[in-house]
């Protein structure tokens, strides 16, 4: 084959034989060069310009290769680098430990327990629906989770969701551990541990301190900088007052994560802030002996409900608050279920409902000290201005004298001749009617002087207290009867008024205060239930200063008159049956009318020592009767105590 292929014109029809050892190849080369079309001649060279497409469009290629890595890894670089890192590095929230709550001897009233809740994190589930759902059923078959739920939290969340979605919580610690152990290798199901609140004086403090609970979406909404979807937030009380106090600081960390979104390592991590704590101004010892006299005198009485508050008449200090029924707190702080929910809310007692400041009630006879004072102050009476009392007045329309009204005194044999001290003594309501709305030719203190004196003493608005929803009570005028109960106004609205009856509201905490605003000489202070605030190392934040809300609108000796009143009332007049704890004691009793007259609230009002006061305390007892009867024994009993073992 050395000089087959010649120039052309020279090549002729030869055969040739190739062999070897195992086959043999012949070829004819007439015939290859007539299947390629060689005619005479070797085939053309590819011609110049597919070369030149070709030698152009490589470099082209490689150039568009290049800047396209040139755009994912220096002009995106960074975006592209966080979406790879999204599925292995993530910021997580850690819990900060929520502040305690401890009374004015440092009793820690709460603390808190680890939970253990199950939650699935959409970001880490397979996106193939199939699989997916491999996974809920795998869950399914050990929880009481349904498929369906979990299915509606991704149609909800969508599967880029990455914080936590709570499928089961409060599961016990044995459970946690085994549901761990299966689900370790269950891509977007983990359970975490966060802790909760565990109440230790349910009993005596579920309507202060109130309750925390999981946050809902709106909650979550609107706080998204401080809480996690599956964080508890104060709903109640002073959990709810003081939330941004006792929650803390959260952390971060940033974890990577492996293949089933486990955490395989901590990369960084800013640690949490403890939430601060709160002493109280209450003692557990007078709480729980508030609490127990006021039970025991409501069964006494019938009842089922009342309440109990005792004030530092100096500074606005709550010494107790007892609102009965209390319930368990500690069934929220868990999660409560419906049925639990349910039977709370339809118990006919109302335990949920925290008495002693979102009731409103007639005050009866307790507000006639208010009364009194606002005639001294207004110059209707002084000490010496008497009434002749016959046990009622009979009062002619203006408008047709053939119309008599008869406003009765509780003694029908009437109190005969009283001055304002007796009159406060005695209770004598004739003498109150005269003063506030007049009668014949006394011309009376009127309806708007009336009203403007009971809100100097801060009825018909909130106390300001440091707990939520307080309610405001009523102190009613022409203009609110109209709009409220389309009626016009009657001479025998402000008699009503007068005498703590009518369309006249108060909560129990207004009460109180005011007659510690008797006691003081005239000061009215922010009832307030935080003493001090301190940091997880017991260092003072803040030490809580007395807050006057209102001043000098009483003169000092007018109210020393009604002081004396209220002193005779403990000592010969309606309260005597107190008798004697080896402490001077004023006070004012209270029997107010309700539900169309049928049934009685009991009240009683108090401060002492009668000369120093250090103390006010209010007691009702609702559907109780008489005030004398049923209110002044609790009183004696709570008041007793506390000078036996105050410190």
């Amino acid at each position: 084959m050395k000089n087959l292929f010649k120039e052309p014109g020279q090549i002729k029809s030869r055969s040739y034989k190739v062999s070897s050892k195992k086959d043999a190849l012949v070829f004819d080369l007439d015939n290859i060069l007539k299947n390629n079309n060689v005619q005479g001649k070797i085939e053309d060279p590819i011609p110049s310009r597919r070369l030149i497409i070709l030698a152009l469009g490589i470099p082209v290629v490689i150039l568009g290769i290049a800047l396209r890595l040139f755009q994912l890894q220096i002009i995106h670089g960074n975006y592209n680098l966080s979406l790879a890192d999204e599925n292995r590095i993530r910021i997580e929230t850690t819990r900060a430990a929520r502040g305690i709550i401890y009374d004015r001897d440092k009793k820690p009233l709460i603390d808190n327990l680890p939970s253990f809740d199950l939650v699935m994190i959409p970001a880490d589930l397979p996106r193939n629906e199939t699989e997916r759902n491999q996974i809920f059923k795998k869950v399914r078959h050990s929880t009481s989770v349904p498929v369906k739920k979990m299915n509606q939290i991704i149609a909800k969340k969508g599967n880029g969701y990455k914080d936590p979605v709570l499928l089961q919580e409060n599961i016990s610690r044995k459970e946690a551990l085994i549901l761990e152990t299966k689900f370790a290798q269950l891509p977007g199901i983990r359970v975490e541990k966060n802790p909760i609140r565990r109440y230790l004086n349910s009993d005596l403090y579920s309507h202060l301190i109130g309750h925390t609970g999981k946050i809902n979406e709106q909650e979550y909404e609107q706080n998204k900088d401080e809480y996690t979807p599956n964080d508890y937030i104060g709903k109640t009380g002073l959990e709810k007052s003081y939330e941004n106090i006792l929650k803390g600081k959260h952390g971060k960390r940033q974890v990577e994560v492996d293949s089933v979104g486990k955490i395989a390592k901590v990369i960084s991590e800013v640690e949490a802030v403890a939430g601060h704590n709160l002493i109280l101004t209450i003692r557990t010892d007078f709480e729980e002996k508030m609490t127990k006299a006021l039970a025991a005198g409501i069964a006494r009485a019938g009842s089922q409900s009342g309440v109990a508050i005792a004030l530092n008449p100096q500074n606005g200090e709550v010494m107790g608050m007892v609102s009965w029924p209390n319930f368990d707190n500690n069934l929220f702080a868990k999660g409560i279920s419906k049925k639990e929910y349910t039977d709370l809310s339809n118990d006919p007692r109302k335990p949920l409902f925290n008495r002693a400041i979102n009731g409103t009630y007639p005050p009866g006879s307790t507000i006639k000290p208010l009364t009194a004072a606002a005639a001294l102050e207004g110059n209707v009476i002084n000490e010496w201005t008497t009434v002749n009392c016959k046990g009622k007045i009979d009062v002619e329309n203006q408008y047709n004298k053939n119309i008599v009204y008869r406003f009765l005194c509780w003694l029908h044999s009437g109190h005969g001749i009283v001055d304002v001290k007796k009159a406060i003594a005695q209770s004598c309501d004739v003498f109150f009617y005269t003063v506030s709305g007049g009668f014949k030719n006394f011309k009376g203190l009127g309806l708007e002087k009336l009203r403007h004196f009971f809100e100097e003493f801060g009825l018909g608005q909130k106390t300001t207290i440091d707990l939520p929803n307080e309610s405001e009570g009523i102190v009613p005028d022409e203009n609110w009867k109209r709009e409220v109960k389309s009626e016009p106004w009657y001479i025998g609205d402000i008699y009503h008024m007068a005498i703590g009856q009518g369309d006249l509201l108060v909560t129990p905490l207004q009460l109180i205060n005011a007659t510690a605003a008797i006691a003081n000489g005239g000061t009215l202070y922010k009832p307030q239930l935080v003493y001090q605030i301190r940091d997880n190392h017991d260092r003072v934040i803040k030490d809580f200063k007395k807050q006057i809300l209102n001043q000098n609108f009483i003169s000092k000796e007018n109210l020393q008159i009604v002081r004396e009143g209220m002193h005779q009332t403990v000592l010969s007049g309606s309260a005597r049956n107190i008798g004697s704890i080896g402490v001077d004691i004023a006070g004012k009793t209270g029997t107010a009318q309700y539900a169309n007259n049928q049934r009685e609230h009991a009240w009683f009002t108090a401060f002492a020592p009668y000369e120093n006061p250090e103390i006010a305390l209010v007691v009702l007892v609702e559907g109780g009767g008489e005030g004398h009867k049923t209110a002044v024994p609790i009183a004696r009993e709570i008041l007793q105590w506390y000078f036996a073992n105050k410190r």
